[in-house]
């Protein structure tokens, strides 16, 4: 595959319509994982319900569909009106600190008010124990945010990053 952009949704955009075809899919959502590798696609999950990790808010961050609204219209049989599609990226980061005890967490009302942050959580306050980082369920928090750009988002995360500080003792 080549580099592009362009090329690498298009092999995605194969491989999701030869797998909803072969599923017999006419309605609702599936959520397809694939990593894309230089002699192809190779399918990592496929499930027929939305994703974890926040997905649903990134893709309407980048967006500006809510999928969620949709999903539930689909069940319905109603129309889904997708309308204008925001031609923006974007992601989610999983702050990861060393595990041991929170003494002091700073940053998160800069971070708030960063353009393109969309939302911020981070569910650990001092006090409380960060564990060692083993599965989702590990996590402290996670910040959603978006940019016009790969380049522009890239330089937000750095920003973010840089932010929040997370002491432990």
């Amino acid at each position: 595959l080549g580099h592009s952009d362009a090329t690498y949704q298009e092999a995605i955009r194969a491989v999701l319509t030869a797998v909803v075809g072969a599923m017999g899919m006419s309605t609702g959502i599936v959520h397809l994982e694939l990593i894309v590798r230089p002699d192809g696609p190779y399918i990592v999950e496929i499930a027929t319900r939305t994703p974890g990790d926040y997905l649903m808010d990134v893709i309407e961050a980048a967006t500006g569909i809510d999928l969620y609204d949709k999903v539930i219209a689909a069940a319905c049989g109603l129309p889904l009106n997708i309308g204008a599609v925001r031609p923006e990226t974007a992601s989610v980061w999983f702050p990861t600190p060393e595990a041991g005890k929170v003494t002091s967490i700073d940053g998160v009302e800069q971070i708030e008010r960063l353009p393109g942050v969309v939302k911020i959580e981070i569910d650990v306050a001092p006090g409380g124990e960060i564990h060692p980082l083993r599965s989702s369920m590990d996590r402290i928090g996670m910040v959603v945010y978006r940019a016009p750009d790969r380049p522009a988002l890239d330089a937000l995360l750095s920003q973010i990053s840089r932010e929040l500080r997370v002491s432990v003792e």
